[in-house]
């Protein structure tokens, strides 16, 4: 089978680096082993070693080396959309100062007798100032245009950070799925974050033993599927390594990233809510768009078990909203019609109370 031509060219660069190494080595034989100051043939022996070593590794790894490469060069090209013109333009000059200011520190070298170690404490010295020198100064960047211009960078709208607008999604709003069909319709704008630890979580559920939670995490794990084909979705990798809860984890995540949680868990509702974090409850606005019952107003129910109390019984609507009847425990699996005595809405879901009607 053929290479391409890339692969080729990773083992050629490959191949020069073990080069550059070997003859770094070889200059400084001498001290490392004097045994060997007067063999002539060892300096390129070990050039040679080196060079083949680092070739057949860079040939056996081509494959991750491109894979790595096109995941840098994906982030830069989304971290480049998201920057302002601005901070692109003070970056690329603090990149054009920092390698002027690298170029006469190497000036400094000459008085190096080894020209291998003079080539590399240059190339060592090329990078450590231009990193410096791009972080300080995007680290500073208000102060710097202060300075020049006597005001400090305000972020237009388009400028401003990427996490607002942010949605993170937890476990039960993901296998609960109304979420997805708000998106598709366009009720929810901004970016939505699926972090990997909730993915993990999913997947512990698609493998639970119990049928009924099996079935719920595998759904769960189809839905994020199709819903990433046609929506603005991304998989955080950031993780808390000092928790073990995916509750504990997802409210850090929000707290660090300023994004907004969706979710129909009532507890995580709470506190994420007294920890400052803006919450979005799919029951809420289910609540919200439920058309409204008010007392004496009749309806047909399925009455299919006891409820807590003695002679109530329990029914459900096509929504999956419970009505609790009273003194109707006779009819348990029978559907009747039923008045509307009163109503309750919670975060948890929306509770009927209801009497047989005469």
């Amino acid at each position: 089978m053929k290479k391409k031509p890339i692969c080729w060219i990773i083992t050629l660069l490959g191949t020069a680096i073990g080069a550059g190494i070997g003859s770094l080595i070889g200059d400084y034989l001498d001290q490392l082993i004097p045994a060997l100051a007067e063999v002539t043939w060892a300096a390129p022996v070990i050039i040679i070693l080196f060079a083949i070593i680092s070739a057949v590794l860079s040939y056996s790894r081509h494959e991750q080396l491109m894979q790595r490469l096109q995941k840098i060069s994906d982030r830069s090209i989304s971290l480049s959309k998201k920057t302002s013109t601005k901070t692109l333009t003070l970056g690329a000059a603090a990149l054009v100062a920092s390698l002027l200011i690298a170029f006469l520190l190497t000036q400094l070298l000459d008085f190096l007798p080894s020209a291998t170690l003079r080539g590399s404490l240059t190339v060592l010295l090329y990078i450590v100032c231009v990193y410096c020198g791009i972080r300080l100064t995007l680290a500073r960047q208000d102060d710097i245009i202060r300075f020049f211009t006597g005001k400090a960078h305000q972020p237009t709208e388009k400028e401003a950070p990427s996490a607002i607008g942010e949605k993170l999604l937890d476990t039960s709003v993901i296998i609960d799925g109304r979420i997805f069909d708000v998106c598709d319709v366009g009720f929810l704008e901004g970016k939505i974050i699926i972090p990997n630890f909730v993915l993990k979580e999913l997947q512990f559920i698609a493998d639970c033993p119990d049928a009924i939670k099996r079935g719920r995490g595998r759904r769960g794990l189809e839905l994020i599927g199709k819903f990433r084909e046609n929506h603005n979705v991304e998989i955080s990798n950031e993780d808390f390594a000092e928790t073990d809860a995916v509750d504990d984890k997802l409210v850090l995540l929000a707290k660090k990233r300023g994004s907004t949680i969706i979710t129909n868990d009532y507890n995580l509702n709470q506190v994420a809510r007294v920890q400052g974090i803006t919450v979005l409850n799919v029951n809420d606005l289910a609540n919200a768009l439920k058309p409204a019952l008010i007392p004496g107003e009749a309806l047909d129910v399925q009455l299919i078990k006891e409820g807590k109390e003695l002679g109530q019984a329990v029914g459900y609507l096509a929504d999956g909203t419970m009505v609790v009847v009273d003194e109707a425990a006779d009819y348990i699996t029978h559907q009747v019609h039923v008045e509307v005595t009163s109503m309750l809405q919670t975060s948890a879901g929306r509770l009927i109370f209801a009497k047989l009607a005469e």
